[in-house]
């Protein structure tokens, strides 16, 4: 063979490797990210999550050192997610961690109750901070944050809950 032809079926080979990894890269860069409905959809983001938390609480009593904290949540696609929510103080400090709510709807609400029991101390900021996970993971789109609510109510602090939604 002479040097052109030899030159000439490099190139092409060289080509066809290079087309052929350029497919190999954009297959799995275009098959999405796991989680939420399965086979391989992403994460669906919900129409709409948010965070509230009011003082005195509705359902504690006495109610002056209790909180209520409510997620909603509305539009997800499929089911299966758990429902994971916080108490910060202000500083962004941990103040309580709640049991996890699994296998929700695509809609619905869910309310926590923190309630202090410890003597009053100084005033600090708390807030709440709610997401919706998928296989343990947030879900793009339904982390929700309530205002910050100033108290004066000490730890310790025990949670309960609320089911405000049917199961199904």
């Amino acid at each position: 063979m002479t040097t052109l032809r030899i030159s000439a079926r490099r190139l092409a080979v060289i080509g066809v490797l290079a087309a052929t990894a350029l497919v190999m890269v954009a297959i799995p860069a275009s098959a999405g990210r796991g989680g939420g409905g399965g086979g391989g959809k992403p994460n669906p983001a919900p129409s709409a999550a948010s965070m509230t938390l009011s003082t005195p609480s509705v359902w504690a009593t006495p109610s002056t050192c209790a909180f209520d904290a409510t997620y909603t949540w509305s539009g997800m696609k499929g089911r299966g997610y758990a429902l994971s929510v916080k108490l910060y103080d202000s500083n962004g400090a941990v103040v309580a961690t709640t049991p996890q709510v699994q296998s929700l709807p695509p809609n619905g609400d869910f309310t926590y109750i923190f309630s202090f029991n410890g003597a009053p101390g100084p005033q600090r900021g708390i807030y709440a901070r709610g997401v919706l996970l998928s296989n343990g993971v947030e879900v793009a789109g339904t982390p929700a944050t309530s205002p910050v609510l100033a108290t004066t109510c000490g730890s310790p602090i025990s949670v309960s809950w609320l089911q405000t939604f049917p199961l199904t």
